[in-house]
């Protein structure tokens, strides 16, 4: 894994996970489960890569972030193409200040 070899060379590096999601359903449950799916990465880069749990965190954005892509026509419904680019986890840098804003965009 490219990020795996990354953060085993850069030690003092912090990484968020954010998941994203669909604007499908509540907001609440979105961002619950894009909490989910970005855990279910960190899970893997710990357990597969031993990376120390400590070095990474992780936020559901659910479709509340500036990383949502619009993906619902005037009625309402989805546009799969772009609901699908929604439905992923994003990493960054978690010293960024773009991440930092992403993450207080989230909490409040």
């Amino acid at each position: 894994s490219y990020v795996a070899d990354y953060m085993k060379k850069n030690t003092d590096f912090q990484l968020t996970i954010l998941g994203t999601t669909a604007a499908a359903g509540n907001p609440d449950e979105c961002k619950a489960f894009s909490k989910k799916r970005a855990s279910s990465v960190k899970e893997l880069l710990c357990d597969n890569f031993d990376i120390s749990e400590d070095r990474i965190q992780v936020f559901g954005c659910g479709y509340s972030s500036s990383l949502y892509i619009p993906d619902t026509n005037a009625d309402g419904s989805l546009i799969e193409q772009a609901a699908a680019l929604n439905r992923t986890v994003k990493m960054a840098d978690s010293n960024s200040t773009t991440t930092q804003d992403i993450i207080n965009s989230i909490k409040s």
